[in-house]
């Protein structure tokens, strides 16, 4: 079990659109080395336009990113969505993080993880999907 004083340099928050520069970093690395993120080519700005537009909506509605970061650089990103927009999936999300390469293997997925199930549950769901994908 690492201690607690390596965890204290990083800070799991919810995503601004200033994050939006080291979130594509992030995510556009898993595009570029992996098959993990499921799209072919890097993405643009527009690709997380969510931040804003979600954050308008009502309190119930609103499913942000979630960003890693260590001294005001982005390391890492989550986010919990819906499985379908349909009644009948209300209580299923879907989770998926990214971490950059050298900071994996310190604990930080697993506490993303936690994060995104304690906000799962703040919104009612009660059962949660991932994809696991890799090149192997």
């Amino acid at each position: 079990m690492q201690g607690s004083k390596s965890f204290e340099r990083y800070l799991i928050r919810e995503a601004s659109t200033e994050d939006v520069p080291g979130m594509l970093e992030v995510f556009n690395y898993y595009v570029e080395n992996s098959f993990a993120a499921y799209i072919e080519t890097p993405v643009g700005p527009e690709f997380f336009q969510a931040i804003q537009s979600e954050k308008e909506q009502d309190e119930g509605g609103h499913f942000p990113f979630y960003v890693i970061e260590e001294e005001s650089k982005i390391i890492g990103i989550g986010a919990l969505r819906p499985y379908f927009p349909f009644p009948n999936f209300r209580h299923t999300g879907v989770v998926s993080y990214f971490i950059l390469s050298g900071y994996r293997r310190k604990g930080l997925g697993s506490r993303m993880l936690e994060k995104l199930c304690m906000e799962a549950g703040k919104k009612k769901m009660k059962s949660l999907l991932a994809n696991v994908s890799s090149k192997k």
